[in-house]
């Protein structure tokens, strides 16, 4: 998959939103037959069978639970089921990219005898379960103290999680993964990886790569602008002066180099920072002008 790739996914899901939204789950089994999650046997299949489960059931959860709100015209303008899928297909293309070649080369055993496909490709479930997990049931409010609507989404879904007889492990861990995506604490994420081998079984990779799924959308030119009015109206019930914060350019360019960090060799590879940066560079090119 490729950022084209990306904008061609995220596009149609806009042509889709509201009126024909094909549904969560539907959005997910495209998402996992762009990663070839849906073929195969897998000669250990215990977990990787209780995580695709998993996000399969939150799935429906999700779309059933944002569907009630929306019914009764409470969902949230922003952390909508649209935002749910946009973080789906930016967790799938980078998960993609992130693939090193040899991990796909029946030789890569005998370089790394430790290695398995079913522990990367586990490690990828656990990933989309954590994006179509992270902000269920938000309602458009604003933390008040850090990780509080994070939480909030970790402890609702939990019991779910459990119902799919996930491990406690697991489930620790997803939570946890969840309530990081607080944006105070995505720059601290980046740095716990600095000079750290990249690998999906080490939780601080797993974190980077959650927290770039989650903006990736927002980064893009073609969604940004609009994903920050969307924001912005969703501030506006809760805290005015926030919500005109985070629709002018002063917003966007402090987004773009306080919150969209890409550290992970998957963004590199489909070429996010310099996309990043050379946004960052018109913008301020735009408040020298001014």
């Amino acid at each position: 998959m490729t950022v084209d790739d990306l904008r061609s996914a995220l596009a149609t899901l806009r042509y889709s939103w509201p009126d024909r939204w094909p549904g969560l789950p539907a959005v997910l089994l495209h998402c996992l037959a762009g990663l070839k999650h849906n073929q195969g046997c897998h000669p250990e299949p215990s977990r990787y069978r209780s995580l695709k489960e998993a996000c399969l059931g939150m799935a429906e959860q999700v779309e059933m639970a944002h569907a009630a709100m929306a019914a009764d015209s409470l969902e949230a303008a922003y952390h909508n089921r649209l935002h749910f899928g946009d973080t789906l297909w930016c967790m799938a293309t980078l998960l993609a990219a992130s693939r090193d070649r040899s991990d796909q080369s029946p030789q890569q055993a005998d370089k790394d005898p430790g290695y398995t496909s079913m522990q990367r490709e586990s490690q990828e479930m656990l990933a989309m379960l954590v994006m179509v997990t992270h902000d269920f049931r938000h309602d458009g409010r604003i933390n008040q103290h850090p990780m509080e609507m994070e939480s909030r989404s970790a402890m609702l879904a939990e019991p779910m999680l459990v119902t799919h007889g996930l491990s406690p492990d697991d489930v620790a861990l997803i939570k946890r993964l969840i309530q990081y995506t607080d944006p105070s604490k995505v720059a601290g994420n980046h740095r716990e990886v600095i000079g750290l081998p990249f690998s999906l079984d080490e939780a601080r990779w797993l974190q980077v790569i959650v927290n770039e799924a989650d903006i990736l959308a927002s980064t893009l030119p073609d969604f940004g602008d609009l994903l920050g009015q969307s924001l912005s109206l969703e501030w506006s019930k809760v805290n005015q002066a926030m919500a005109q914060s985070v629709g002018t350019r002063s917003g966007r360019l402090y987004f773009l180099e306080k919150l969209a960090i890409f550290s992970s060799p998957g963004s590199h590879r489909l070429g996010l920072d310099q996309l990043r940066n050379e946004q960052i560079m018109s913008l301020r090119m735009e408040n020298a002008s001014a």
